[in-house]
C-alpha cells in the first residue's frame, strides 16, 4: 500500500460489510488496497477477493507483486463486473464495495494532471489508453458543453463564467497543464487564507467525472449488483461527490430487492478529517439483498 495512502472509513466498511469466512468479495476499486487488506483477514482461508483496479499504473504498482491465492487480480473497470465474473466462472458474490474517490498516488505521483500544481500535459484519465481527455475538454468542447459539465458533475455554481474565460484563454494558447487550469479558476473564485479546499476543486472533479464516466459506471455496477449477489449479499459504495451519492441513495431507494443498511450516510469522525482531509467529504451507503 503506498505510504501516502489512507483509506476512508475502514472500521465502518468493515463492520458494515460483515464479513464471514468463506466469503466472496468484489474490491471494484482496488488501488492501494488499503480496505481489501482488512477485507482478507476476515474472509479466512476458503474466502475469494476478487480485485479490480481500473488504473494500469496503480495496479502494477499495487498488484503486481501481491502474492496470495485467494486474490484474483483484474486491471479493469467495475463497470463489466458481469462479464469479469463470467470469465472466472462465478455466478454469484456475497459482497461489494466500490470506493469512489482518487487514490492519494494520482495527486501526489501521477503525471495525468489531477493535481492542481501538476505542469504534466492536462489528461484525468484513469485509462490512459482511450477516450477524452482533460486537455481536449478544455481545448475542443464549445463553451456551453463545458459549462454543462462543470454544473452537472461539479455542482460548480459559476460554470457559465469559468467555462466562458476558458474558451477565451484558449483563443490565445491552449490550456496545457493542470496548473494552467486551476490558476484561470483563482481568478475568478479567489482563493483566501482561511479557504481549506481550493476554488478549482469541483471544476477539477467535474472534468475528471466526464472524462472516466464515473457515472455511468456506478450506475451500471449498482444495477449489476441485483444479479450478482447472493441472497442476504451486501453492496457498500463510500461516494466524494453529491451526484454519486444521489445515485447510490436513489438506487437503494428504487429498488425493493434492498434491505438499506445506512439509513443516513456514515461519514467520517472529526478526528479521521483532521488526520486525512480529503476524507472530508466521503459518504458511506449500503444495502442488503433481500
Amino acid at each position: 500500500m503506498s505510504k501516502n495512502h489512507e483509506p476512508v472509513l475502514l472500521k465502518e466498511t468493515i463492520e458494515i460489510l460483515d464479513l464471514q469466512q468463506g466469503n466472496i468479495v468484489v474490491d471494484g476499486t482496488y488501488g492501494f488496497g488499503g480496505h481489501s487488506r482488512e477485507i482478507l483477514k476476515r474472509i479466512g482461508d476458503s474466502g475469494k477477493l476478487i480485485a479490480i483496479e481500473r488504473d494500469r499504473e496503480i495496479f502494477d504498482k499495487a498488484l503486481g507483486d501481491l502474492r496470495d491465492k485467494r486474490v484474483t487480480k483484474i486491471c479493469g473497470n467495475f463497470a463489466n463486473i458481469s462479464e469479469i465474473l463470467s470469465s472466472l466462472k462465478i455466478k454469484k458474490v456475497d459482497k461489494v464495495f466500490l470506493d469512489l474517490g482518487l487514490s492519494s498516488y494520482h495527486f501526489d505521483s501521477s503525471q495525468r494532471g489531477f493535481s492542481f500544481e501538476s505542469r504534466a500535459r492536462l489528461d484525468m484519465r484513469l485509462n490512459p489508453e482511450g477516450g477524452i481527455n482533460a486537455y481536449e475538454v478544455v481545448n475542443t468542447l464549445s463553451e456551453k458543453k463545458i459549462a454543462d459539465i462543470l454544473y452537472l458533475y461539479g455542482d460548480e455554481r459559476k460554470s457559465r463564467k469559468i467555462a466562458r474565460m476558458i474558451v477565451a484563454k484558449r483563443k490565445q494558447s491552449k490550456i496545457g497543464c493542470a496548473y494552467e487550469l486551476a490558476s484561470l479558476v483563482e481568478r475568478i473564485l479567489p482563493r483566501f487564507k482561511r479557504d481549506k479546499i481550493h476554488p478549482a476543486t469541483k471544476t477539477f472533479q467535474a472534468i475528471r467525472i466526464f472524462v472516466n464516466d464515473e457515472l455511468e459506471n456506478l450506475k451500471t455496477l449498482l444495477d449489476k449488483s441485483k444479479e450478482i449477489l447472493h441472497t442476504r449479499g451486501i453492496v457498500a459504495v463510500i461516494s466524494f461527490h453529491s451526484g454519486e451519492d444521489r445515485i447510490v441513495k436513489q438506487f437503494f431507494k428504487q429498488n425493493e430487492e434492498f434491505e438499506i443498511l445506512t439509513k443516513k450516510p456514515v461519514i467520517p469522525s472529526r478526528q479521521e478529517i483532521d488526520k486525512n482531509a480529503r476524507s472530508r467529504s466521503a459518504k458511506l451507503r449500503a444495502a442488503r439483498r433481500k
